[in-house]
């Protein structure tokens, strides 16, 4: 009785980490459509702040590990609190995408590009490096978490919890790095898909 108490009081306190990480991200879809009415470009501070969590940092999170055998109550809640790991991998996730999206979705006046920019006062071409500049940085803090949390003795976090972020950002890369879109030319993945799955590399 009191573990089936236990649960219960588990199963509430994650539908409401769910439910407030849910709330979060409405807010901030909310901001960015203020923005858009508004046609105002933020700075590019600013415009992460709100970005980080409309790219997912705690609603995406909050509804994987919500489902995983591996995912404990401990693992759950560090992965909610936007750990460094995690961070930097919806950086990742929002800078690549923003990158690519810019000419599809040129009525959007709030994207990185164009506030660094206005900020900066610079080119197009100077706001890429600076941007791409920082997803090097986002990998090179992944790679240093990862070296932490996967080597460290004192280190309770089951690994396919921390690896959920990594694969994230690999998944994005993938996706829409060096000026390619698989969002919408799927065909870009296939030899990707391929070499994984149908023809994959023996061990």
């Amino acid at each position: 009785m009191v573990f089936m108490f236990s649960m219960l009081l588990t199963e509430i306190e994650i539908s409401a980490t769910l439910s407030d990480s849910f709330k979060k991200l409405s807010r901030a879809y909310l901001v960015e459509a203020k923005w858009i009415c508004e046609g105002h470009v933020p700075t590019v501070e600013e415009y992460m702040d709100v970005a980080i969590t409309t790219a997912g940092s705690s609603f995406i999170p909050a509804v994987l590990f919500a489902g995983m055998e591996d995912a404990t109550e401990d693992a759950f809640h560090w992965a909610c609190s936007v750990p460094k790991i995690g961070e930097a991998s919806v950086i990742i996730t929002r800078l690549l995408n923003d990158s690519i999206c810019e000419k599809y979705e040129q009525h959007q006046s709030a994207k990185a590009i164009k506030c660094c920019m206005k900020e900066m006062k610079i080119t197009e071409e100077e706001a890429k490096a600076i941007l791409e500049n920082q997803v090097e940085n986002a990998w090179k803090d992944i790679n240093q978490e990862l070296l932490l949390l996967l080597g460290g003795q004192s280190n309770s976090l089951p690994e396919p919890v921390i690896m959920c972020f990594v694969n994230l950002a690999r998944a994005v890369d993938i996706s829409v790095h060096n000026d390619r879109n698989a969002y919408i030319h799927s065909h870009i993945t296939k030899p990707t898909v391929s070499s994984l799955f149908v023809h994959p590399m023996s061990t």
